[in-house]
């Protein structure tokens, strides 16, 4: 290793005096709080596993996470849509609060949930028959919640598989 030229006090304000070196120090300096603004942000965004939603599933037995995710208020209702590669899960909430939304199968004109195993193919999707959607909460355009029901094949309506899971602080508009 190296060691540094001892340099007296009178060398640096020789230094200083004639604006030598003084840019090699601002360079030093900027740099140095570049690296603890950058170290004070991670340390900040590794505390905060807040901002970063989640959206989880168990479809028919095996477990799935998706990797985008977005929530959109849409007239009196919220359309929350996750994806992984070409698969999504697209949940529609028909209300703005908190509260559980009951599948209703008589009701025609709402498919609470639709899992695309592979959205190239829409052949293969599965669109809720029963079961509940529950907005656990509504805050800071933040939403979180479960949900829990059986989905039926739109190809094979005798192929029912249940979908259970949760979103939790999916980004809202």
């Amino acid at each position: 290793m190296k060691k540094r030229p001892e340099r007296s006090s009178q060398t640096y304000l020789n230094q200083i005096n004639t604006g030598e070196s003084m840019s090699t120090n601002k360079k030093q300096i900027t740099m140095r709080i570049k690296l603890i603004i950058g170290f004070i942000v991670v340390a900040f965004l590794a505390g905060c596993d807040a901002l970063v939603g989640t959206f989880t599933a168990n479809i028919n037995g095996t477990a799935w996470e998706a990797s985008t995710m977005l929530a959109l208020k849409n007239g009196g209702q919220y359309n929350i849509t996750g994806s992984k590669n070409t698969t999504s899960i697209a949940i529609t909430i028909p209300g703005l609060t908190v509260g559980t939304y009951n599948i209703n199968p008589a009701d025609t004109t709402l498919d609470a949930l639709i899992y695309l195993p592979d959205y190239n193919n829409s052949d293969s999707s599965f669109i809720s028959t029963k079961g509940e959607v529950v907005l656990t909460k509504v805050s800071t355009g933040r939403l979180t919640g479960t949900f829990n029901v059986w989905a039926r094949s739109t190809k094979n309506i005798n192929d029912s598989i249940p979908i259970t899971g949760q979103f939790s602080n999916i980004l809202s508009n």
